[in-house]
This record gives structure tokens, sequence and C-alpha cells, in this order.
């Protein structure tokens, strides 16, 4: 398969209808915000992972199989930082690649920005190949699917945290309107009947009757 390069005639118009279509933000969100993480998803998180994603291989550090229906993709994303001496600081840049069956169709450049949550902000900037097909309707779609089913599970536990919260409010409440139930009550000692017995008292209550019987008879 002939492939377009950014600088070939009628390359750029692939390259204008890519952006117009938003194919650049789509493709990079998907990968770096979804699909890279479901390999790790299906361990710890299963219920992120969409039906219609069959497989997930990590192949290497953010290089992804993915396998759905009868299509096979790739996406590779490379990270490069450069240091800049005239403006005193580094600058990261990074690229991701989609392969369709082995068909490189895709390559986008991005630059990087920090976010105040502490997470990687990436910014599509330069399309750098774009071979377009049947592929592009396929992660069009995907992308809306997934972005739909993460934000319906995140629904989702926010409502099981909530009722949990609930729940345990509702707890507190009943057993701080009892506090025969809240708080154990403080032990008491029985109140005794008789006065309290001397030691002689003691001792000769444990002693048998007929031990004392005895006794007193050599007595008198």
């Amino acid at each position: 398969m002939g492939l377009p390069e950014f600088e070939e005639p009628g390359a750029a118009s692939s390259n204008v209808s890519a952006w117009d279509r938003k194919i650049p933000e789509t493709v990079l969100d998907l990968y770096l915000n979804s699909l890279r993480n479901y390999p790790a998803w299906r361990r710890i998180c299963p219920s992120y992972v969409h039906a219609d994603i069959q497989e997930t291989i990590e192949l290497a550090y953010n290089n992804t199989l993915v396998r759905m229906g009868r299509s096979e993709y790739v996406f590779t994303f490379t990270e490069r930082t450069t240091s800049l001496d005239e403006l005193g600081e580094d600058v990261t840049t990074g690229q991701l690649e989609v392969r369709h069956h082995a068909d490189l169709v895709f390559r986008v450049g991005a630059s990087y920005s920090p976010t105040n949550e502490q997470r990687a902000q990436w910014t599509p900037r330069t399309v750098e190949l774009f071979v377009d097909g049947d592929w592009v309707e396929e992660l069009s779609r995907l992308w809306l699917r997934l972005r739909e089913h993460e934000r319906r599970q995140m629904q989702l536990e926010k409502q099981e945290r909530d009722q949990h919260t609930n729940e345990l409010f509702e707890i507190r409440r009943k057993l701080g309107a009892n506090p025969s139930r809240s708080a154990p009550k403080p032990e008491s000692r029985p109140i005794q009947e008789n006065p309290v017995k001397s030691q002689d008292t003691i001792k000769n209550s444990r002693r048998p009757w007929w031990r004392g019987w005895g006794s007193k008879n050599q007595a008198s």
C-alpha cells in the first residue's frame, strides 16, 4: 500500500480532511486516555472495559495491540524531551502511530503540557501521515462508545459511594439517638444483701459441718 507523506502532492488535502474531522484529537485521546489502559483495567477494574474490545495486549511500554470485531490495531506512542538552551527549559513532544492490519495509516505529533491534576495533557500539533479508510469511522465511533461507557461507569460508582455513605450516616444517626446502643453502660458492682463477713467467719463457713460439730463436742 502506498503511504502518502505530509509533503507529497495530495497529502495536504488529506491532512486538512483529518483536522476537519477531528481525527487527531479523537485518536490521540482514544489511545492515551482509554485503550492503553485496557490491559491494566482488565485486571483491576474490568467494569470499565467496553464489550466491543475483545483483546488488548501490551506489547511494550506505550505499545498496545487491540482487537475488535474483524479489525486489529497496533498503537505506538513515543516521547522525546529536548533541551532548549536559549529558553533554559526542556520541551517534551510525542508521536502516535496507528497501524491497521499491519499497515501504517496514521501518525500525529503532539506537544505536552502539565495540568493542575498532575496529569500529562497531550495536544495534537502536526499530522505527519494520514491514510483515509474504514478505520477512521471505526475508531471515531469507538471513541464515542468508550467515552459514554466510562462516563456511565463513573456515575454508577459515584452512586454506590453515595449510597454507602448514606447508609453509614443512617447507622450512626440511629446509634446516636439511642445512647444505650451507642455506648456501653458503666460496669456496676452487684448490691450485697448481707454485710461483709470477717475472715474467721468466712473460714468457718467453708469448714464441713461435721468438723465443727466434732470440735464443739470435744470442747464440752
